[in-house]
């Protein structure tokens, strides 16, 4: 064989073979990378579903009740005597404002870890009060007892637009989360092209070096 020719078939050896040595190992830095990836993604947007069905939704839900709840109130007292419209609010009260108070301090209670942010807005503390002593004072007196010095806080607005603020914010980082996923299913794709064209180099590169050839020739057969 030519020294041109050989020359030539080793350069060209070591050139696929150092490209597919690099194929190999961006296949290997970018798999493990987005796999490492997409299992924080996935968890960011199991932590996002669970904010929103077990917190968010149902704390949204109940406070659309109380704010229904409460203009139905307003048009029933319209009109009576200060002492009428107290006594009727004693009766929405128990039988209306209280199981959702319930419903509502059970999911602070419990499901507070799924609150979007570190920091726990002022109008949860309020609402706290609101709803411990809304529920103190009526409670006494439906036993009879004075009540007349207790100061009932009034329902925070701010813990109505507070929920629908973080409701919003954690939604928002589901559809994001959910979006870059999809996304990276072309990196996926892109990670099998390099890793097929990587296979092609190295079977390439074993058909250039051809079969394995023995250096010493076999010895003559003995005289006859």
């Amino acid at each position: 064989m030519p020294a041109e020719h050989e020359t030539f078939s080793l350069a060209g050896a070591i050139t696929t073979a150092a490209i597919a040595a690099l194929g190999w190992c961006a296949v290997y830095i970018l798999t493990g990378w987005r796999e490492d990836r997409t299992k924080r993604l996935q968890l960011e947007l199991e932590h996002a579903s669970s904010q929103a069905k077990e917190f968010y939704a149902p704390l949204v839900a109940l406070t659309d009740q109380l704010n229904s709840l409460a203009a139905v109130f307003d048009e029933v007292s319209e009109g009576k005597s200060g002492e009428e419209r107290h006594e009727l609010e004693g009766v929405f009260y128990t039988r209306f404002f209280l199981p959702i108070h319930e419903q509502i301090n059970e999911i602070l209670k419990t499901k507070v870890h799924l609150l979007e942010g570190a920091i726990v807005p002022v109008s949860f503390t309020e609402y706290f009060e609101h709803y411990a002593t809304q529920k103190a004072y009526w409670n006494l007196k439906g036993d009879g007892l004075e009540v007349s010095n207790i100061k009932v806080p009034g329902y925070p607005s701010a813990f109505y637009w507070d929920v629908r603020q973080g409701y919003e914010a954690v939604l928002q980082r589901y559809e994001d989360t959910l979006e870059e996923l999809r996304q990276r299913r072309w990196l996926f794709d892109f990670d099998k092209r390099i890793s097929s064209y990587s296979r092609s180099l190295t079977h390439r590169l074993q058909a250039m070096r051809g079969p394995k050839r023995t250096t010493e020739s076999e010895p003559p057969p003995p005289p006859g």
